[in-house]
């Protein structure tokens, strides 16, 4: 990508297609479409098209999707598939229309097996049954990769498609229906500090591990796959980093300020046991994780709870 080129983000009120909007305006490219719902109803077939005829990106990050984590999906799951649907089809064949260079979808680790052999690689899709609670979200998801690869086989459609593992960072939701396991836990932190609650209790043993990425960190990965790779097979893109639940509570309850004893409810239940991405294609490229834990975590509380700025200009 030349810093002229004409770049579209979709989603770009997301935590993800905030990122980008960030690395790309410090690494100063000067035509960066981020068109919000209210401009573009990614739903909307005509208009999707008739947006990229006018404007004609050359490179297209497509973060757009409905979102809001089990509660929402299993609330509205006919709403989930048929927008989800709708929006990744769009893009798609917008792009194939009108000449798009390259295209990126990124994937959530989700789409693997619940119980595929850890670390996972990227063989391991469909190799069986995801998570049930998110299936309305992740077929659509699952359309939108096979639909991109199967453009690629017929029409010659240049696709990156990587598979992300949990992000988290600042433009992350706190909304408790929604939240993922770091802003939930931050939240809680912090509530129970300005409380002075004297102790917190974590579902299950805590002692489960997971892996996580900067949404900073993700979006340097997701740019150098735009540029560099040339295939529509899916690419992991983690941390290989991995961490306790237990371990992750301290940490947060660190940055937070939170003094008070954290405990376990061994009675509810864990979760699968280790969760992490084999990201052995993406580390031969070159890419290794720049922003650590506790950086990471101390920049997520000084935005969302501090209001104070987090963005380094040395983002490269």
């Amino acid at each position: 990508m030349e810093a002229s080129s004409t770049i579209l983000i979709t989603g770009s009120s997301g935590m993800i297609g905030g990122g980008m909007k960030r690395l790309l305006a410090n690494r100063r490219f000067t035509r960066v479409l981020a068109p919000t719902h209210a401009v573009l109803d990614l739903r909307d077939q005509k208009a999707v098209f008739e947006y990229v005829r006018t404007n004609r990106p050359m490179f297209v990050f497509h973060f757009a999707a409905r979102t809001g984590g089990l509660y929402a999906s299993g609330s509205n799951p006919a709403q989930f598939s048929y927008d989800n649907t709708l929006i990744h089809a769009n893009i798609i064949e917008a792009c194939y229309r009108f000449g798009v260079e390259k295209l990126l979808i990124p994937g959530s680790a989700n789409i693997y097996p619940k119980l595929a052999p850890q670390p996972v690689k990227e063989n391991e899709f469909m190799s069986g049954k995801m998570e049930q609670g998110s299936l309305p979200y992740l077929c659509a998801q699952i359309n939108a990769l096979v639909m991109a690869q199967s453009y690629a086989k017929e029409f010659g459609l240049n696709v990156v498609l990587p598979i992300i593992t949990n992000v988290y960072g600042v433009g992350d939701t706190f909304d408790p229906k929604a939240a993922h396991v770091i802003p939930a836990l931050m939240q809680r932190f912090h509530e129970a500090s300005t409380k002075d609650v004297p102790e917190v209790t974590l579902w299950g043993t805590g002692c489960p591990l997971r892996e996580f990425i900067y949404v900073d960190d993700l979006a340097d990965a997701l740019s150098m796959l735009m540029e560099k790779y040339e295939s529509p097979n899916f690419i992991n893109v983690g941390t290989a980093q991995e961490i306790s639940i237990r371990t992750l509570a301290e940490r947060v309850a660190r940055v937070v300020g939170y003094e008070g004893n954290i405990n376990t409810d061994e009675t509810l239940p864990d979760g699968i046991p280790r969760k992490v991405l084999d990201c052995t294609s993406l580390f031969a490229m070159g890419w290794k994780p720049k922003i650590n834990m506790q950086e990471g975590l101390e920049r997520m509380y000084s935005f969302h709870f501090r209001q104070e700025a987090v963005f380094p200009s040395n983002i490269s």
